[in-house]
């Protein structure tokens, strides 16, 4: 990082990392990762979670690849016979059978999910590169990557992947209600998870700098059950997974033609000035490590306190013609949102929602199963 940012205009004694998603995932394991340290002096992660690996589970899934390999080839008559072969394979027959794949035939080994996106174990706890505590590191402070950092989420993180589902699977089909339940408690399981926690773990220590939490609201359905994003998009996409990033970046391109779906002429005076002001952040934290700039006329981004009823994390909103950005004091924690979800769903639509949770969970390597 330090030796290639000034071929791209940067300083290399004020790096910043940042990622979305999987790149989220990525700055966590950096944060925790001993050969990364001091190679970076602050960060951004956007709506990921920690999430980690043992080498074993990268063996298994690669070992299951080659077998699935060995058959689709006619090499192996089945999975048992393919098992048997590789094994009698010394590891340089391994590497050449793998080198002589193209890239289409290797994916042939795995199993396709979201936007045609492969499954396989990923962040292993090798003991050089992530220790082997792995994120456990986060709550005992021994992580290396002590820098200032900003942490969010969006506020309806799942609608992006519920939609997709629901256009093979008619489970949702005629069941608006069902839909906002699963997709209002799995993300806010996200922020619990992914965000809140991950707050927590790393204010509790002394020498931790400062973290900065937002929760991303534009487009959100709300408590006026309105969108500023046209109908039906406003209720089906919502504040969805990746949508913050065209914000932080003055874009009006989101996931190729799904921004057509989402930017108006009619919204655009409130969502261009919540982009300004969420950039007018991000560059003054890249520069700073602190997003508040002297100045600016805009809501003070408190750091995230441990404190009950201390500030928490910066809601980025805005209506057709303005932005609003308030600080709140909310922490969302994995047994409160089983709780409130156990308490506020009837049982009509609880059990039907729970299984859907429990799937989206297991996607993403989340527990809610409930007692």
């Amino acid at each position: 990082m330090q030796g290639n940012i000034e071929a791209f205009g940067g300083e290399p004694d004020s790096v910043t990392i940042a990622g979305e998603s999987a790149g989220a995932i990525n700055v966590f394991s950096l944060l925790i990762s001993p050969p990364a340290q001091n190679l970076f002096h602050k960060a951004i992660a956007q709506s990921g979670f920690p999430v980690s690996n043992q080498v074993a589970d990268g063996e298994a899934s690669a070992r299951s690849v080659i077998t699935k390999l060995l058959v689709n080839d006619g090499i192996a008559a089945d999975q048992a016979a393919a098992e048997t072969y590789l094994d009698s394979m010394t590891n340089n027959e391994v590497e050449a059978y793998l080198r002589s794949k193209t890239a289409a035939e290797l994916l042939e080994g795995y199993e396709s999910s979201f936007f045609g996106m492969i499954t396989f174990p990923y962040i292993f706890e090798d003991g050089t590169v992530i220790p082997d505590a792995g994120y456990d590191t986060f709550e005992t402070g021994t992580y290396p990557g002590k820098v200032p950092i900003i942490l969010g989420s969006t506020e309806e993180e799942t609608k992006l992947f519920l939609l997709v589902d629901s256009l093979v699977d008619p489970s949702f089909r005629g069941k608006d209600e069902l839909y906002q339940i699963v997709a209002s408690y799995s993300s806010d399981l996200w922020k619990a998870v992914g965000v809140d926690n991950v707050a927590r773990n790393l204010r509790s220590h002394l020498d931790q700098p400062d973290v900065y939490v937002y929760q991303f609201l534009w487009g959100a359905v709300g408590d006026t059950g309105e969108s500023v994003i046209p109908d039906p998009w406003g209720f089906k996409l919502g504040a969805s997974h990746s949508l913050d990033i065209p914000f932080f970046f003055g874009s009006d391109i989101w996931n190729g033609p799904m921004g057509l779906l989402v930017f108006t002429e009619k919204n655009r005076p409130g969502r261009e000035a919540l982009s300004d002001a969420m950039m007018s952040y991000v560059a003054q934290f890249a520069r700073t490590g602190d997003p508040n700039e002297p100045g600016a006329g805009l809501t003070e981004w408190k750091p995230w306190s441990n404190g009950v009823d201390e500030p928490k994390c910066i809601l980025l909103d805005a209506n057709e013609d303005e932005a609003t950005i308030v600080m709140s004091t909310v922490e969302l924690t994995e047994s409160g949102v089983k709780e409130t979800m156990e308490s506020e769903v009837p049982e009509s639509l609880y059990s039907e929602a729970l299984q859907f949770i429990d799937k989206m969970s297991e996607r993403f390597e989340i527990d809610l199963t409930l007692p």
